[in-house]
């Protein structure tokens, strides 16, 4: 829940938030806008949608099935569900030689610019509930038993550059840019061209 504009309420609300407590309220839920990951359950490991959880299976069973070479990252992973669920697929087909980068900021979301990016008005990104710290999510990898030597968290909100393990290639990009930038498409395709090059490093400046 927001914080209540009642002074009052907002008071016990600050209280319990300093106590690691997060307040709630019961609503109910829009089956459509869960499977489709447009709200964001408060008690969850993840922000997306069944049927992105779907893409990203098939996604990543296409890649180890073909046997393409490459490491798997996650660039924003909150409280690291899709990076956990990525780290179970690649523990059931038994690969050992990937490693999986779990990047993020780990403090928050940068303050909402509605003049540049009309679509955050309204949105308070300086919201606790967006802010997971690094212990956290290495918390919740090891509460599914996955916190271990594959998974590399990767802390920050800057440049982060792939060296291909076959050719030399590189890829650089600033995902918080990304994340905002209607050209994301490019992105993903660049992801896919490198991860058939081979993804063996990866660094941050």
């Amino acid at each position: 829940m927001k914080r209540p504009a009642n002074f009052v309420k907002a008071r016990l609300y600050d209280a319990l938030r300093r106590r690691g407590v997060m307040p709630m309220r019961a609503l109910s839920i829009d089956r459509e806008a869960r499977i489709n990951g447009r709200d964001w359950p408060s008690i969850a490991y993840i922000m997306i949608g069944m049927k992105p959880l779907e893409n990203l299976q098939q996604c990543a069973t296409e890649i180890l099935r073909n046997n393409i070479p490459g490491d798997f990252i996650p660039a924003g992973t909150w409280r690291g569900g899709a990076a956990i669920f990525l780290r179970a697929i690649r523990k059931t087909y038994k690969i050992e030689d990937r490693c999986l980068y779990v990047a993020d900021c780990f403090a928050g979301l940068p303050a909402s610019d509605a003049e540049r990016f009309p679509a955050e008005q309204g949105f308070d990104h300086s919201d606790p509930f967006l802010a997971v710290s690094l212990d956290q999510g290495k918390l919740n990898f090891s509460r599914f038993g996955l916190l271990d030597e594959q998974a590399h968290f990767v802390k920050g909100c800057s440049r982060i550059r792939f060296r291909s393990c076959r050719n030399g290639s590189g890829l650089s990009f600033d995902w918080m840019k990304m994340c905002m930038n209607p050209r994301w498409i490019l992105f993903v395709t660049s992801i896919r061209t490198s991860l058939q090059a081979g993804i063996s490093s990866l660094t941050i400046t």
